[in-house]
């Protein structure tokens, strides 16, 4: 994955897309600028104007590599977007949870985050908005289910068989009115679209741009200009000590590389 994260960024680099690393990554690199090693993916972050062209520069000069996925593209506060090592597949732990089974959708991967500008949104509203945001991805992922029950909890369970009967458009509205309501060009805080599960968190601009660098796996990546104070939003004050041995959760398993794949060189075992 270090090779492919290396490539993608002498591209961007090249065509002055700014880009940085994020999540995981971005505190691996904080903290020993090493991968962290039940970690199994690769996270970085761009502006939401930005997509379009990273699509597009990718699919052409990177396709050799990559496999693009992008799921919501219509409605751009939903927008996410996967960079799949081409001849790598896994199967989804936190999907498995809630009864979805997607083999071979997914593989070793990079994660793109899309950040927009917007509005400094009250906690009540957040509460809100989060009901709406939750129901549209219990819906979302609904069409994938098998049948299964989310939980065995009541409560849960109550709440599948109340989104099954909404309208999905309906949701779908709602969260185009959220749009409206929260990200605007003049905000004056940097957010994450709403399907990354990270929302909630908004940055000052001036936390990101200009944007630094930082050593990671021997080559120097871009990094937000106040690293701690993004790392501290993202995991609190005490980030850079690593969790117990029973917390340290993969969102994966099941990987597995074709012996056809550009990448299998890096990898022990391949099928």
């Amino acid at each position: 994955m270090n090779y492919g994260l290396s490539e993608l960024a002498s591209v961007l680099e090249k065509h002055k897309i700014e880009y940085w690393l994020d999540f995981g990554t971005l505190l691996g690199a904080n903290r020993n600028g090493l991968f962290i090693p039940w970690d199994d993916d690769i996270d970085i972050s761009i502006d939401l104007d930005s997509l379009d062209r990273f699509i597009e520069i990718v699919e052409k000069e990177l396709s050799h590599l990559f496999d693009i996925r992008v799921q919501n593209r219509e409605i751009p506060l939903l927008i996410k977007a996967k960079l799949i090592l081409k001849g790598t597949s896994c199967s989804d732990s936190s999907l498995e949870k809630l009864g979805i089974k997607a083999d071979n959708y997914f593989g070793f991967s990079i994660d793109v985050f899309t950040l927009q500008s917007s509005r400094d949104i009250p906690d009540y509203a957040i509460f809100f908005l989060n009901f709406i945001v939750r129901s549209w991805q219990m819906k979302y992922v609904s069409i994938f289910r098998e049948g299964k029950e989310a939980s065995s909890k009541n409560f849960k369970n109550l709440i599948w068989k109340f989104i099954s009967v909404v309208p999905y458009n309906l949701v779908v509205t709602l969260l185009k009115i959220c749009e409206y309501l929260i990200y605007s060009s003049s905000g004056s805080r940097y957010r994450y679209s709403l399907t990354s599960g990270f929302w909630k968190q908004s940055f000052l601009k001036t936390d990101i741009y200009p944007l630094e660098t930082i050593n990671f796996e021997g080559r120097q990546f871009s990094a937000p200009r106040e690293l701690r104070s993004v790392l501290t939003i993202h995991y609190g004050s005490n980030y850079l000590i690593p969790p117990e041995l029973h917390e340290r959760e993969t969102h994966s398993k099941d990987f597995q590389v074709a012996s056809s794949s550009f990448f299998a060189k890096y990898f022990i075992h391949t099928y």
